[in-house]
């Protein structure tokens, strides 16, 4: 049986919108080096006087063409460490800074993947149970509070209605 072209873009466009396509979507993320990151990281080095006006790196047609280390590498080239220029160092270490804690929070990711799932059940179910003693406790306080503001006792009789006493929670 022959497989014309239109079955093959039915078959595409199925398979498009019930498969994930994780890997494909991930080649193309890290496929071009982050262009549009660098491109951004690049533009705010440049607002730093760290790359000259018209430098390739600042020109939005060159996003994609360049990576992030390329970036900062020639930052770093750029860069000249004296008193006049003390604003250019803290801006290209917290830009180096904000990559390192990315690349970290990256690989915690990939260990959280990978890892097992953590079975904590004694230690929730313990700490549930430690909640509710500690609302009931807070609700007989507040039952307390409220009987004590609202309610006269013995004018009224209500020593044996009491709101706080355990015995009458059951009947209401």
């Amino acid at each position: 049986k022959e497989v014309t072209g239109l079955q093959t873009a039915g078959r595409n466009i199925a398979a498009y919108i019930t498969l994930p396509q994780v890997l494909p979507r991930v080649r193309g993320l890290f496929a071009d080096g982050f262009g549009f990151v660098s491109f951004s990281i690049a533009c705010v080095l440049g607002n730093a006087r760290l790359f000259p006006p018209g430098h390739p790196y600042l020109n939005p047609q060159n996003i994609g063409r360049f990576g992030l280390h390329q970036v900062l590498a020639q930052a770093f080239l750029n860069i000249k460490f004296n008193k006049r220029n003390i604003d250019q160092m803290i801006l290209l270490a917290l830009v180096l800074t904000g990559c390192v804690l990315l690349l970290c929070q990256c690989f915690i990711l990939l260990a959280a993947l990978m890892s097992g799932i953590a079975h904590a059940t004694w230690a929730s179910r313990s700490l549930s149970i430690l909640v509710f003693v500690i609302f009931t406790l807070r609700l007989k306080l507040s039952f307390i509070i409220i009987e004590s503001v609202f309610f006269k006792r013995g004018r009224t009789g209500l020593q044996d209605k009491s709101l706080y006493h355990p015995h009458n929670w059951l009947k209401s």
